[in-house]
């Protein structure tokens, strides 16, 4: 089955845009992220939207998105990750 989820914050200026979306695009779903004046079920009520989710706002992870950051701490992480996974390891040898 097709999805589509939406990604919107729950502020008038985002969501007035998905009005309609619903019956055009049965399969979309919302994703709510960060802070707004709207509890999920009263978007939800308005746009007509299943809400898959509620995200916080991570400013660190959207500075990088947006190309103002090149570092954050899942980065680093991912590339300590990957070096120890890129790292030759030794076989015992067989008797």
């Amino acid at each position: 089955m097709d999805r589509l989820l939406i990604l919107a914050k729950p502020r008038l200026a985002d969501l007035v845009h998905l009005e309609g979306l619903a019956e055009v695009v049965p399969h979309a779903e919302l994703v709510l992220v960060g802070q707004g004046p709207y509890p999920p079920g009263e978007v939800t009520d308005a746009v007509g939207l299943k809400i898959l989710t509620h995200l916080r706002h991570d400013p660190a992870a959207q500075a990088f998105l947006e190309g103002r950051r090149h570092r954050t701490r899942l980065l680093r992480a991912a590339r300590q990750v990957g070096a120890v996974l890129a790292s030759p390891f030794e076989l015992e040898p067989s008797a």
